[in-house]
């Protein structure tokens, strides 16, 4: 592992502790970020511009940012509760359910060859996925035309993204993982990979109000 394309050496004073990553930014981050670009294999290369970058868009801007969105739609439309889905497919909602099933499919295989950049690239597109998915629905204005159903759909699926990515990541971020679970007014009981069938919530789960997973970094002048 390299710092900023040298190698780390004393004699270059660019030696960083990973301890003192890990006290900063959390244990979680640093693990996803290095695994996250650093194929298994060739040297890699740590940069902390590199790292704020990686946590700012991943953690912060999409994993963490969609927790907070389904907290705040939950809590501004329905009092908290998570309600029933509504029945019609909404547009969009079987290419995120695709993009999950692959991301089961080929965990496995990614974990056999270390393929860990594209195991966790792949998750990230589902979240990234969902995360548009709000702003094309836009459940705002659906509920101004008095489409609550829609609504209640769009925050199963939310849910159920969130469900999802919360387990697949647990082997890389196993501090964040229960926390995600805890958001979605669920109790952590480290389900099996096997069980991991995409379905809906039922109605009626009480979430937390929203809470920041990953704070975004603010750069230093």
């Amino acid at each position: 592992l390299n710092i900023d394309g040298r190698k780390i050496s004393k004699t270059f004073g660019n030696v960083i502790y990973a301890d003192d990553v890990a006290k900063e930014f959390g244990a979680d981050a640093l693990r996803y970020c290095l695994l996250a670009d650093t194929p298994y294999g060739p040297d890699g290369d740590f940069s902390r511009a590199n790292f704020i970058t990686r946590f700012n868009a991943d953690l912060a801007n999409d994993l963490g940012n969609l927790l907070n969105r389904i907290g705040g739609m939950t809590h501004k439309y329905a009092q908290g509760i998570l309600p029933a889905p509504g029945p019609d497919l909404l547009p969009g909602e079987e290419d995120l359910k695709s993009l999950f099933a692959d991301a089961r499919k080929d965990y496995a295989r990614r974990i056999d060859s270390l393929d860990f950049p594209g195991l966790l690239a792949s998750i990230m597109e589902g979240v990234r996925r969902c995360n548009k998915l709000i702003e094309e629905i836009a459940p705002w204005k659906r509920l101004k035309e008095g489409d609550a159903a829609s609504v209640g759909r769009l925050l199963g699926l939310v849910h159920e993204t969130l469900r999802q990515s919360a387990v697949l990541i647990s082997p890389f971020m196993p501090g964040a993982s229960p926390r995600i679970w805890k958001g979605l007014g669920l109790a952590w009981a480290e389900p099996r990979l096997a069980d991991l069938d995409w379905k809906l919530p039922t109605a009626g789960l009480k979430l937390p109000p929203p809470s920041a997973l990953f704070p975004r970094i603010e750069r230093k002048p």
